[in-house]
Order: C-alpha cells, then sequence, then structure tokens
C-alpha cells in the first residue's frame, strides 16, 4: 500500500510538476504575445504617423505643383491644379526660338528661354526708347519746320498782298499806258498811210530808174567791151603758156626758163610747169633771179617724182602778161595776214598794178577775206558788192585769194 500510495504521490507531483510548467509556458507566451501586439501597436502608430505625415507632404506637394501650373500654364482647360502638359510647351519654346534670336530654339526647359527673352526684351525696350528719342526729335524738327512754314506763309501772304498792290497800280499804269499808245496808233496809222502813199510813188519811180539804169549799163557794157577790146589789144591767156624751161637740174631743184626783165618778169612769181607733150602740170616754178632773157627758178613742188621737171617743159601763170602791165583790183576785208597797203607793195614788186576802182583797164579782181554783217555775224555774199557787180559786168576776170595767193607765191 505504501508503495502504491507514494507512485500515485509521484505521479500527482509530476502532473502537478507538468501543469505548472505548461502554466508558466502559457504565462510566458501569453507575455511574448502581449509584448509582440504592443511592439506592433507602437509600430502602427509610427507607421500612421508617417502616413499623416507623408499625406501632409503630398498635399503640399499637390499645392506647390498646382502653384507650378498657375504660374507656368499650359494646364488642361478647366483644371487649375494640373501640372502643365509638355507638348504645348515645347512647341511654344520652339516658336520663341524662332522669333527671338537669343532663344535657342531647341531648349525644352522653360527656365533656360528666360534669359535670352529677358535679354530681347531689354534690347527691344532700349531701341523703343532710341526710337522714342528719334520720335521725339523728329516731332521738334517737324514744330520747327511747321514754326518756319507759318513764318514763310505769313511772308508769302505779306508779299503776295504787297505784289497785288503793284499788280493793281501796273494795271492801272498800263491802261494808261495803252490809251497814250492807242492815241499814239491812230497818229502813226494816219502817218503811216501818207508814207505808204510816197512810198507807192518812190517805188513807181524807182522801177522807172531802174529801167533807165538797166538800158543805161547794156549800152555801157556793150560800150566798155568795145574799149576792152581796143584797149587791151591782147587777150587774156590764163590757159595759154607763157613761156619755156631752158634747162633743169632735179637734184639741186633748180630750174631756167626762158622770161626775162625785158618780158616785165618780177621775183616770186610761181608758174605752173607743164608737160611739152600731154599739157599735164607737173609742178611748179618760183622766179628766184631774174636776167636780161632769162631767169633762175626753184622748183616748189613735182607732182611725180619718177618725172621732173625737164628741157622744153612749158611755163603758165595766169596774172602774168609779158606784153603790159597787168592792172588788179583789191576786194575784201583783209589779205590774210597783209592789209590792203602791205598787197599792193607786194603786187607792185611782182608787176601787178593796184588801182582802186574796177575800169575798162583792169584785168583781174583778186578777192580777199570776205565782209560779215555786224549785227548777225553772217558772211555776206560777193555778188552783193558794187566792185564785184562792176567786174561782172564789164568781164574782168575774178580771182579767190588761194588761187592768186599761189600764183604770186604769197
Amino acid at each position: 500500500m505504501t508503495q502504491s500510495n507514494r507512485g500515485a504521490a509521484q505521479v500527482g507531483l509530476m502532473w502537478a510538476i507538468a501543469l505548472l510548467v505548461v502554466a508558466l509556458v502559457s504565462i510566458f507566451l501569453a507575455y511574448s504575445a502581449t509584448s509582440k501586439v504592443t511592439e506592433t501597436n507602437a509600430q502602427l502608430v509610427t507607421a500612421n504617423a508617417e502616413v499623416g505625415k507623408l499625406k501632409i507632404d503630398i498635399g503640399d506637394m499637390r499645392n506647390k505643383d498646382a502653384a507650378v501650373g498657375k504660374a507656368v500654364g499650359w494646364q488642361p482647360e478647366g483644371d487649375t491644379t494640373a501640372l502643365p502638359i509638355l507638348n504645348p510647351i515645347r512647341d511654344s519654346l520652339a516658336e520663341l526660338g524662332a522669333i527671338f534670336p537669343s532663344v535657342d530654339p531647341n531648349a525644352t526647359v522653360v527656365q533656360s528661354t528666360l534669359p535670352g527673352l529677358i535679354a530681347d526684351y531689354k534690347g527691344s525696350q532700349t531701341r523703343v526708347s532710341d526710337l522714342e528719342q528719334q520720335v521725339a526729335q523728329l516731332r521738334a524738327d517737324l514744330d520747327a519746320r511747321q514754326s518756319e512754314a507759318d513764318t514763310t506763309v505769313g511772308e508769302k501772304d505779306s508779299k503776295i498782298s504787297e505784289l497785288e498792290g503793284q499788280l493793281q497800280d501796273t494795271r492801272t499804269s498800263m491802261d494808261e499806258t495803252i490809251l497814250d499808245t492807242e492815241r499814239q496808233r491812230d497818229a502813226l496809222r494816219d502817218q503811216f498811210q501818207s508814207l505808204d502813199e510816197q512810198h507807192s510813188s518812190m517805188i513807181a519811180q524807182k522801177d522807172s530808174e531802174i529801167l533807165q539804169i538797166k538800158n543805161a549799163s547794156l549800152n555801157l557794157k556793150q560800150r566798155n567791151d568795145i574799149l576792152s577790146n581796143r584797149v587791151n589789144g591782147v587777150q587774156r591767156r590764163a590757159d595759154q603758156p607763157d613761156g619755156s624751161v631752158l634747162t633743169a637740174n632735179a637734184k639741186v631743184a633748180k630750174a631756167w626758163i626762158d622770161l626775162g626783165r625785158t618780158d616785165r618778169l618780177a621775183p616770186g612769181l610761181q608758174f605752173e610747169v607743164l608737160d611739152k607733150t600731154t599739157g599735164a602740170v607737173k609742178g611748179r616754178l618760183q622766179v628766184s633771179s631774174i636776167e636780161e632773157n632769162r631767169a633762175e627758178c626753184e622748183v616748189v613742188s613735182v607732182s611725180d617724182r619718177f618725172n621732173p621737171v625737164g628741157t622744153g617743159d612749158l611755163v603758165r601763170n595766169a596774172v602774168f602778161d609779158r606784153t603790159r602791165t597787168p592792172v588788179a583790183v583789191l576786194l575784201g576785208k583783209g589779205f590774210g595776214r597783209y592789209n590792203a597797203s602791205d598787197m599792193k607793195a607786194k603786187l607792185a614788186e611782182v608787176g601787178i598794178a593796184v588801182v582802186e576802182e574796177v575800169g575798162v583797164e583792169t584785168d583781174y579782181l583778186l578777192l580777199g577775206t570776205p565782209f560779215f554783217d555786224e549785227e548777225t555775224g553772217e558772211m555776206l555774199p560777193w555778188a552783193g558788192q558794187d566792185s564785184y557787180k562792176v567786174a561782172q559786168g564789164m568781164s574782168v576776170e575774178i580771182v579767190p585769194r588761194r588761187d592768186w595767193l599761189a600764183w604770186l607765191g604769197l
């Protein structure tokens, strides 16, 4: 029995220990679970606090984004809290780059465009300021010119008024002058009628006198022709040879002709040289020294150097006549570098007498420098000169200056 009780007591003790152990384990587990819950609750509180903070930060961020959207723009229509839309921003930045030279056309950030925009804007302000100054200056100049114009217009109006007064005075004076002129016109008309009657009478008388003069001139010409033939005796031989070449030397340009002092030859005269066979002009000689029956000449020109002046060639001078002293009349305002007195002396040296008027013994009318009208400056025709008319009427040979100066060697 004792052993059975002892065994039972031991079993009960073991159960008690077991229960105690289970109780302790339960208490430990319960304590552990309570600590974990407390820790989890603490973590949950901390997490809730952080979530609240995050909600506040998200709200601040939303407010900031909304502020940025409001400041930047480009938001969806009707939503002022949404972020800006990127594509319109990029398009606007590209457009800004195309308009403003300082903005990069490839910029993707609004901030990077602001310096260029500000610089361009300040430059625009400067240009606007310069233009405003120029406009102000132009306005000042315009005001000054307007003032000058007003002054000028005032002076012009005053001058016009003065000129109108003068014009009125002139009109009054002109009216009086016209009246006086009309009176003078009437008087001159009466005088003109009287003079016209006198003029008609004078024309009739002049026509009668001209007819008488023409008849007398015709008779005088016939008489002069008869007297000229009688006095001259020898027909003028302008186209006939006057002599011939005795000998010639082409090397020294010298020749001798068969005319001399007895033939009334004078130094300085020039002769044309004619071919003895054909009559063609071969050259020109000028008398340098004279002997009794011959004269030494210088060869002035030769037409063909292969056909020089030779023995037997004929010589001719239109103003030379061995049978008598030629008589000439000078007509002209001048004679080259000579005046009338010098020309008379020059012609006397070569055996030509000069008289004042054309007469029956006159051989040549030598023309000089033509006459000119003092008012118009026009050259007067030779046909209007009295000496020229008389020379034509008396068949006197008229020689231009170029020809007779050449024949005389002047």
